[in-house]
């Protein structure tokens, strides 16, 4: 499963100078691995079904940075 330092990394990076381009969509992160993005979680749970499976699955997120009302 993701780890702590995953999830930090995450976050010291969550701004839109290093996420923006991925605004709308859903990310997987992990230490090391590059960012794949989809604009379906499905397709994105689907592309690493076996590694959640196993529970080594990567941190799921859903980029934005716009305030909705």
């Amino acid at each position: 499963m993701a780890t702590d330092r995953d999830e930090a990394l995450l976050w010291s990076q969550w701004n839109r100078e290093s996420l923006g381009h991925y605004e709308g969509k859903w990310i997987a992160f992990r230490e090391g691995s590059d960012i794949e993005s989809h604009e379906s979680l499905d397709a994105l749970s689907e592309r690493y079904s076996g590694q959640i499976r196993e529970g080594t699955g990567p941190i799921f997120a859903f980029v934005t940075f716009k305030i909705r009302a």
